[in-house]
Parts: C-alpha cells; sequence; structure tokens
C-alpha cells in the first residue's frame, strides 16, 4: 500500500459505451507489500479517467508525524472510510491495528456496486483486513463470478480467501516488482482499454 493521496472525482463517461468484450475483464495484480501495487492502481485510474466508467476504492496509509498508523478506504468519487487503525479497540485485529468494518461494509460495499453495467471497478485491495468481512468476501467472490469488469489487487502470500483470488482461473493476473509501477500502469490500462474497446491511444 502507498501513502499516496486519495484518487477522487467521478467518471463522466457512459456506460453505454461499452461493449460486451468488458464481461470477460478480470484482472489481479499480485505483490509484496511495498511493490507498488495501489501507486499502480491510482496510475491505471488516471490512465482510464475520463476514457472508462469505473467505481471502487484503493486503501492508502495514514500517517502520523511520519509513522503509520492505520488504513483508510477512498473512492473514486472521493469518499473515505477509517479500515484500520492503532487507536481502534475491538476485537478484530491485525498485528497493532484494530479494525474497523463499519466503512467498508457501506460506503466500501456501495463503491464495488456499479450503477450501470460495463462499469469497471478497481478494487485495492482485496487483503486480511478487508477479508475479515464476510460480506465484503461474498461482494468480491460474485464481482470474479458475474460479467462486471473488474481489476483489483490481493498480496502475493496469504491463505484462505485470498489465496482463493490469487489463484482464479478467470482472472488475467499481473505480477508486481518494486520499481515497475509506471510500466505496469500503461500495460494493464492498454488491457482495460482493448477489452473495453476504448482507443488505447486516448489512455496514454
Amino acid at each position: 500500500r502507498s501513502p499516496k493521496p486519495g484518487v477522487a472525482g467521478s467518471i463522466p463517461v457512459s456506460p453505454a459505451t461499452v461493449v460486451s468484450t468488458a464481461a470477460n475483464l478480470k484482472i489481479i495484480l499480485t505483490g509484496h507489500p511495498g511493490s507498488g501495487k495501489t501507486t499502480t492502481m491510482r496510475g491505471i485510474v488516471e490512465r482510464l479517467r475520463g476514457r472508462v466508467p469505473m467505481t471502487g476504492f484503493v486503501t492508502e496509509e495514514l500517517r502520523e508525524d511520519g509513522h503509520r498508523v492505520g488504513f483508510q478506504g477512498v473512492t473514486l468519487d472521493g469518499r473515505s472510510f477509517p479500515l484500520a487503525h492503532v487507536r481502534t479497540k475491538g476485537p478484530l485485529r491485525i498485528g497493532p491495528y484494530g479494525v474497523d468494518l463499519t466503512g467498508l461494509e457501506s460506503i466500501g460495499l456501495d463503491a464495488l456496486t456499479p450503477r450501470e453495467p460495463g462499469t469497471l471497478v478497481v478494487l485495492d485491495e482485496i487483503g486480511k483486513m478487508e477479508c475479515l468481512s464476510e460480506v465484503f468476501k461474498t461482494r468480491v467472490a460474485q464481482l470474479l463470478d458475474d460479467d462486471t469488469p473488474l481489476i483489483a489487487t490481493v498480496p502475493a502470500v496469504g491463505v484462505g480467501f485470498v489465496r482463493r483470488v490469487r489463484n482464479s482461473l478467470r482472472a488475467k493476473h499481473f505480477t508486481m516488482t518494486r520499481g515497475e509501477t509506471e510500466g505496469m500502469a500503461g500495460e494493464i490500462a492498454r488491457v482495460v482499454s482493448g477489452a473495453m474497446r476504448v482507443d488505447a491511444r486516448r489512455t496514454s
């Protein structure tokens, strides 16, 4: 995950212009922590902005005095919700962080539910914290199985549902290594553009 600013703003493209090839678009971006998955996803969104209808969210770090203290989700239309924090109390914990699923299961799930067919769902990430939510896992399973175009990030290591997503046979898989964010963002944006029949030259 990257502590870059949130991606905000709606994507003013009519889903009616997107044809049925988008139904086959499932992309999973895998990488270790710090490999640049979130930065790459932001780059993909910026390349496709105004060209492809999109919804979803990315997860960004929260920092205080240079130290990471938690994570929050930021939707593509600018809403944010807490996900985990060192000061969050409760039974749900991942390492030093208390996990709060309230925003994920309301704002986050809403962002993962397109209003129109042919809308690309952007999801960063399908990780241990998010997978503490059963309704989140149910929604992700639906996205993997139905005709909604999807691009998502998942950790390179993990068991259970994370492993299931990482091993999805329907998806096209990309693996991140540190320092590849620009090239990977461009490559995936071209794949999305081709699948959704958007002029790839307009996404560069």
